[in-house]
Parts: C-alpha cells; sequence; structure tokens
C-alpha cells in the first residue's frame, strides 16, 4: 500500500468521521476521569451506509448522527480535560487532509470543500453534546469485581 501521508497519519477519530464519504459504524465514546488519570472506551456498532458524501467535512448534525460521548467520574469534566482529550478537532489537520484527498485520490476529486461546516466546531470542546454521568470511584468498570460493579454504578 505504501506510506501514509503527513496530511492523514495523525488525524484524530473525530476527524476521520468529517473526511470520511460515508459513515459504515456509530461510535459510543465513554470517558472516564480520576484525580489523576482519564480512562476511554469507544465501541463501534455497525450501520447500513444510509448515503455518500459530496460535500465535505461533514456538518455537526452529520458528525452527531454517528458519535455520541459519555463522561463519567466524580466531577464533571473542565476545559483542561477538554484539551487533554483526542475528540478534539484541528480544523488545519482536517482542511490539509481534504485538500490532499481531493488532489490524490479519485473518489473525492469532486469533492465539495464546505468551510461553513468546519466553523461549526469548536476546538477547545466536543464537537458533539456530550454526556455526564457522576460516578464516586475511579476504577474502570472492566477491572471491578463483581461484587463491587453495583456500588460503582449505583
Amino acid at each position: 500500500m505504501g506510506e501514509v501521508p503527513a496530511e492523514l497519519c495523525n488525524l484524530r477519530l473525530v476527524e476521520k468521521i468529517m473526511i470520511a464519504h460515508y459513515q459504515y459504524n456509530v461510535c459510543v465514546v465513554t470517558i472516564a476521569t480520576s484525580a489523576r488519570k482519564m480512562h476511554a472506551n469507544a465501541v463501534v456498532f455497525s450501520q447500513p451506509v444510509p448515503k455518500f458524501y459530496h460535500k465535505l467535512p461533514s456538518s455537526r448534525d452529520e458528525v452527531s448522527d454517528v458519535l455520541a460521548v459519555l463522561f463519567t467520574g466524580p466531577c464533571r469534566p473542565t476545559k483542561t480535560d477538554f484539551k487533554q482529550m483526542p475528540l478534539l478537532i484541528r480544523k488545519d489537520h482536517v482542511l490539509a487532509a481534504l485538500h490532499w484527498l481531493k488532489v490524490h485520490h479519485p473518489l473525492y476529486q469532486n469533492l465539495e470543500i464546505l468551510l461553513d461546516n468546519l466553523q461549526q466546531f469548536s476546538e477547545t470542546s466536543p464537537p458533539v453534546d456530550w454526556y455526564y454521568q457522576s460516578s464516586a470511584g475511579d476504577a474502570p468498570v472492566q477491572s471491578m469485581s463483581v461484587s463491587d460493579k453495583d456500588k460503582e454504578l449505583a
């Protein structure tokens, strides 16, 4: 296959979603925070391909259709927490990837790049609405014994 170009090799999950011609998965990301670290899990569900995108990047509504973010932990995430997440969008990376694809990939040659869609996203907060569920502990559910799980989920 060859080397992956610099414009494509360091894209984050959300950035890949934004430049994809079609979405074949729905992704739910759970991020657990504690005083010292974050744990993240992503669950991906297959879905039928509803449409082929000829205008990219995807809009905020289109990204919201295929991505959900859930925070758990003793307190709500802060702006500092957001900065540490690989879910934030880097607009310059998205734009560089789309320009590279338009020049080098035959399926992207007729692509219309919508800068208005890119402006819908913030670079300092998650790209979609996110949810918070309070959790007293900081142990990931996978590492807890069966008897402890009920206490953590309550």
